[in-house]
């Protein structure tokens, strides 16, 4: 059964880019505050700036996980996210999810559609996420929208050996359309911040129910 339900993905869901990883990047810091530690790579054949975050956050893994793992709840904490639905829900190690981003007027909002494969390592604790953009017959391009590209996403998760847990991501996204990507190199390298205040309200919050099979991380 697994190795047909791994043949309709394989049908369904296509990469659209080699998989690209924060290695094959030479990173300096670009900023280092409040314990964010924010990096920029040499600009990509794209003309885009890649993007790599980390930071310790003060809280169980696990707790983590269980925010950054529900799809339905994305939308209370990643920036700018309008609408974001599992389009193969049976597996949470490897699901697409299709989402779109408000983008302020006149600029069209944008779509992609996303393959996140999730890597667990019990022994280490860790858990590493690879999102990549696919194309599929499921969810078709949207005349109203532009479809963005994400080369690469790099999600690493894992225990700093304290408790807490070290969280880092790396990224390399397109906006496409008109947009100059001077503009987006400058969105881009803002966002991390961003995202990591709301993501440590959203841990924060009492209603977050972490399941028994994210404890290995702590």
């Amino acid at each position: 059964m697994k190795f047909f339900l791994s043949c309709l993905l394989f049908i369904y869901y296509i990469p659209t880019a080699y998989s690209i990883s924060a290695e094959d990047f030479v990173w300096s810091v670009a900023s280092n505050k409040k314990g964010v530690k924010i990096y920029q790579a040499e600009k990509h054949k794209s003309g885009l700036v890649p993007i790599k975050v980390e930071t310790v956050l003060p809280y169980p893994p696990s707790r983590v996980l269980a925010v950054i793992a529900d799809t339905d709840r994305k939308k209370e904490w990643v920036p700018d996210l309008k609408f974001v639905k599992a389009i193969n829900s049976g597996n949470e190690l490897d699901k697409i999810e299709y989402s779109i981003y408000n983008s302020p007027w006149p600029i069209t909002d944008r779509s992609f559609l996303v393959r996140i494969k999730s890597i667990i390592n019990e022994k280490d604790k860790s858990l590493i996420i690879k999102l990549n953009s696919v194309d599929s017959e499921k969810v078709p391009l949207n005349p109203d929208l532009v479809r963005g590209h994400t080369f690469n996403g790099d999600v690493i998760l894992k225990n700093d050996g304290n408790g807490n847990a070290y969280f880092q991501v790396m990224f390399l996204t397109d906006f496409k359309g008109n947009i100059p990507k001077w503009i987006v190199n400058m969105v881009q390298k803002g966002w991390p911040k961003k995202m990591i205040k709301r993501l440590k309200r959203q841990i924060e919050r009492k209603d977050i129910v972490v399941p028994k099979r994210y404890l290995y991380l702590d």
